[in-house]
């Protein structure tokens, strides 16, 4: 080296995750994204107000007919406009009021409310709870981010008694997640690189809002919210919420391991545990 008159440097290599910064790329985006929903989303509220008010004193004043016809459409529309306008600000407004939730418990009073509310049958959607833990988390919220999973759930999925599953189980000494599958297609590798990101939809009608606010819902209760493909088993693939270890609570008094649905004519959605 010495004869070649070239003398060494010292180097220092950097590596970085590139996976890593593309995940962070994303939550930069979806941040910048938010931020800017909300602000239009205020924006938008006072003209729509207006656009309502005047249909509303048009329908008084136009007789029955194709006008009256007009006036029905400017009201539904405005109310679909307002709807997404408060999931927008729901999102913004995401602080959230934690406390243990026990699964059985939640699923016995949240599950009959969503069957009514999507008019779908009970046996579509099957329940395992093979986990003793609490999960941590606004109750509201965790509502809210279920019916736009098993809303998006039952867009896709079959008719077949348990086309739908949820399952929060744990899997040797990792805290419990809860899945939500369906044995539709999946979800292309192509649209899964954009499914949280606001306002994009597959849905000639939809909002492209929900997986968004579910997202944000999540981390508000500071858990996590991805995708997972299927594995080549009946269920195509679904999505996992996954609560920080720390946020897990344990259950007071004797609690068997698992949790299985008891399907009986009189309390169908009666959850009974299994040992």
């Amino acid at each position: 080296m010495a004869a070649t008159g070239v003398a060494l440097v010292d180097r220092v290599v950097l590596l970085e995750d590139l996976e890593h910064l593309e995940k962070r790329a994303q939550q930069l985006k979806l941040a910048s994204m938010g931020r800017l929903s909300a602000s239009i989303a205020h924006e938008i509220r006072n003209p729509l107000g207006a656009i309502r008010h005047a249909g509303n004193l048009l329908a008084e004043q136009v007789p029955a007919g194709p006008l009256q016809r007009m006036t029905s459409i400017i009201e539904s529309n405005s109310l679909r406009i307002d709807r997404i306008v408060e999931d927008v600000l729901s999102i913004a407004r995401r602080s959230a009021a934690r406390e243990p939730v026990h699964l059985p418990q939640f699923f016995n009073g949240f599950l009959p409310e969503f069957v009514a509310q999507v008019d779908t049958s009970w046996e579509r959607i099957k329940i395992e709870l093979h986990s003793p833990e609490a999960m941590l988390f606004d109750p509201n919220h965790l509502r809210q981010v279920l019916v736009n999973l098993l809303g998006n759930a039952l867009r896709y999925a079959g008719d077949k008694p348990g086309a739908i599953l949820i399952r929060w189980h744990g899997d040797g000494d990792r805290p419990p997640v809860l899945r939500v599958l369906d044995d539709g297609p999946g979800i292309s590798e192509a649209a899964r690189h954009h499914l949280f990101e606001p306002f994009f939809t597959t849905e000639a009608r939809g909002t492209g809002l929900g997986l968004n606010m579910a997202l944000e819902l999540c981390a508000a209760n500071g858990a996590a919210l991805r995708y997972e493909p299927g594995a080549g088993e009946r269920y195509g693939g679904g999505f996992v919420i996954e609560p920080e270890a720390a946020l897990l609570q344990p259950l007071t008094g004797e609690t068997p391991s698992s949790a299985a649905v008891h399907q009986d004519r009189e309390r169908p959605w009666q959850l009974k545990q299994t040992a």
